[in-house]
Formats: C-alpha cells, sequence, structure tokens
C-alpha cells in the first residue's frame, strides 16, 4: 500500500513540475530567457518554446492523471534529465563559488530551497 502512496506522490509531483515549467514558458513567456540563460541559446526561439512548454504542460498533466504511462513517464524523464545535465554546474555549486565566473551566475535556488525545507530547532 505504501508503495502505491510513494508512487502516485512521485508522479503528481514529476507532472506538476512539468505542468509548472511549460506555464512558465507558454504563460509568462520567459522561455526564451531561460534558453539563453541556462542552455546557451539553445531553442530560444518564441514559437518553440510555445510548442515545447504547451507539449511539456499536457505531458505533466498525463503523467498525474496516470495516463499512457508506458510513454509519458520515458518522456518526462527524458526532459527533466535533459534539463538537470544541462545545468549540473547549478547542482554542484549553487552559490557560485567555484565551477562559475561570478556568484551572479550561479542560482542559488536550490539552496534557498534546501535550507528552506532543513528542519528548525526551536
Amino acid at each position: 500500500m505504501l508503495t502505491k502512496i510513494s508512487l502516485l506522490i512521485m508522479r503528481i509531483g514529476t507532472g506538476m513540475l512539468l505542468v509548472i515549467w511549460g506555464l512558465i514558458r507558454v504563460v509568462a513567456g520567459r522561455g526564451e530567457g531561460l534558453a539563453h540563460k541556462y542552455y546557451g541559446g539553445a531553442g530560444a526561439n518564441d514559437t518553440f518554446q510555445l510548442v515545447f512548454g504547451g507539449a511539456e504542460v499536457v505531458l505533466g498533466v498525463l503523467v498525474v492523471l496516470g495516463l499512457f504511462r508506458k510513454y509519458t513517464l520515458i518522456g518526462s524523464a527524458v526532459i527533466l534529465v535533459g534539463g538537470a545535465l544541462a545545468i549540473w554546474k547549478h547542482f554542484l555549486d549553487p552559490f557560485g563559488q567555484y565551477l562559475f565566473a561570478s556568484t551572479n551566475q550561479a542560482n542559488i535556488l536550490f539552496s534557498r530551497l534546501s535550507l528552506s525545507l532543513a528542519p528548525r530547532s526551536h
């Protein structure tokens, strides 16, 4: 029973991550800026970002609903792992002390998130 619940939570989290990033590309129109900042300008075309963002939203919804799992989970893994490989420096050096030319290039979102989730002593 716990395995099924754990997989459901993981599937919902993964699907919602895709939905959120897809909406950032489609609704907020920030896909081009993300492409320039993290991916060296690859895919920095408004039309590409709109189509890719829409596909991310659809894929994320299918993952959350558990439909076509044989294909949607593979697709989500390809997108998420591909995105993570492109920004590996941000995972290894979130404060920008070692792998970046300046600390302004680092994405300290990861470190802030981990600090906000850390247990607090009262």
